[in-house]
């Protein structure tokens, strides 16, 4: 680890008449907010065509420390290739050490298979067999950039990560889908369980419950319809512990930009009506990423610009001040569609993309959209987080892009209701990248001082060998 090198002034005082002059004070060198441990990681990527998604950071081996857990898939060699088998996949296990390093140390602590069943989608966080530890609870599919015929192709089953003793097991669960959605919902006595849903399964959605032992069962309890998209639970306290409230993206093809609301009243859920966050504003001749024809797809209007290729597929929970009820953080985001409606033809692969934020709760039993003030720039994500990274109480946003050098964006919480963007210029200059990785990152406190730590690492690498994982020391708060 680079040494950081403080100069401290020594105040002189003169000897000899008249007293003398204090020696000029020589100010400190500034310490930077995050410090290099060389070779932190090492590790060669598994695939020829290799992709990261869902990477989580929890203590696996329960030192205190948390440790980064990593899903791997193999994507064809050739983009569109047809392909009916499941995609390649493993996840790692890398263990924080005492000298700030991480090691592949998966075989230690996992029992059995390292497959999850396809592509992570989604991940949570929760613990869901009541064990006290941290279990991993994934959304599943087949979505690995292959083409084909029949859609069932693109089908998995949810897959969890749940802890027995000292070391995990893989559980899947739930029938098949193409699933893109995954969220906890906790009962009358707090307990964990788990819900997710996906675009080509349409039965009523299901509850899963854990037991010790990781095994998982279809828990007795009801949900409306879960978005494909994004979703999350809430509770107003009337039920004490239970989830009661429920927020999600729309399903349906003209409102991939609301939002429709739940609420839980004497055993039952009912609907509460629906938010526009961005209004439909026409319609355009689409070409999928995958160059498939997608003829009247929607445009939506937001910030002075008209999106299509848009959702709502990332969400947070969030509270605007230490006391306020938590509210759902959207993140709007979709291809820009230059000129329009002169436009009439888009391809998805050539729109520049840009998201932004809104906020959306549920007040004396109708959904409202909170107005927040956040500085918003385009970018391409794997999602975001809201988490407190300056330890001051309040909760900021973090978001994940994937890019040249994977270096979040951070937008600290004003205390006024607003977020303020952290200059990147406060983060490590990158460089010497390997041309053919896209990179992103974790900002996560790995090592229990309450300053975030940052890791980068590849979320997609052409060619097996080792992918570029760098791992920096957070020094001081975020201000």
């Amino acid at each position: 680890m680079r040494k950081l090198i403080f100069l401290f002034a020594v105040v002189l005082s003169a000897c000899g008449g008249g007293g003398g002059a204090d020696t000029p004070t020589v100010p400190p060198v500034p310490v930077s907010f995050f410090s290099e441990v060389t070779n932190a990681l090492q590790f060669n990527m598994s695939y020829e065509n290799t992709t990261v998604t869902a990477p989580v950071a929890i203590d696996i081996n329960h030192d205190g420390k948390d440790d980064f857990v990593m899903h791997m898939w193999n994507r064809p060699p050739v983009f569109g290739l047809a392909s009916s088998t499941p995609c390649s996949n493993q996840f790692k296990f890398f263990i924080k050490q005492t000298d700030g390093t991480f090691i592949d140390q998966t075989s230690s602590y996992i029992a059995g298979s390292t497959d999850l069943g396809g592509c992570a989608r989604k991940v949570r966080v929760a613990d869901i067999n009541g064990d006290g530890k941290p279990d991993l609870v994934y959304a599943i599919n087949q979505e690995d950039g292959r083409y084909s015929t029949n859609y069932r192709d693109w089908d998995a089953q949810m897959a969890a990560l749940v802890s027995v003793g000292s070391k995990y097991v893989i559980q899947k669960f739930g029938a098949p889908s193409w699933y893109h959605s995954i969220g906890i919902i906790t009962d009358i006595a707090g307990n964990n369980l788990v819900t997710g849903a996906g675009y080509t399964h349409q039965l009523a959605s299901a509850v899963y419950q854990f037991i010790a032992g990781g095994s998982g069962l279809q828990a007795n309890m009801s949900v409306p319809p879960i978005s494909a998209t994004s979703f999350e639970f809430l509770s107003d306290g009337a039920l004490g512990l239970e989830s009661n409230l429920l927020i999600q993206s729309s399903n349906q093809a003209n409102e991939y930009t609301s939002a429709e609301g739940y609420i839980k009243r004497n055993g039952q859920w009912n609907r509460i009506g629906s938010q526009t966050l961005a209004p439909l504003a026409g319609y355009v001749d689409g070409y999928g990423y995958d160059n498939s024809a997608q003829p009247n797809s929607p445009v939506f209007q937001v910030n002075g610009k008209y999106l299509t290729f848009a959702g709502m597929s990332e969400t947070c929970k969030i509270k605007l001040t230490p006391t306020s009820a938590p509210i759902v953080l959207f993140n709007i985001s979709g291809g820009i569609i230059q000129n329009y409606p002169t436009t009439t033809a888009v391809r998805q692969n050539d729109l520049p993309v840009y998201s932004t934020f809104v906020g959306v709760t549920i007040q004396n039993g109708q959904l409202i959209q909170v107005p927040i003030n956040i500085t918003t720039r385009p970018t391409n994500y794997t999602g975001f987080s809201c988490i407190d990274v300056n330890n001051d109480g309040y909760e900021d946003i973090v978001v994940s892009p994937i890019n040249a050098d994977g270096v979040p964006y951070v937008y600290l919480n004003d205390h006024n209701n607003g977020f303020t963007y952290f200059d990147k210029s406060n983060f490590p200059v990158i460089t010497n990248l390997n041309p053919a990785e896209e990179m992103t990152s974790l900002l996560h406190d790995f090592d229990g001082d309450n300053i975030p730590d940052l890791l980068l690492f590849p979320t997609e690498k052409i060619g097996a060998g080792p992918g570029t994982f760098k791992y920096f020391k957070g020094n001081k708060h975020m201000k």
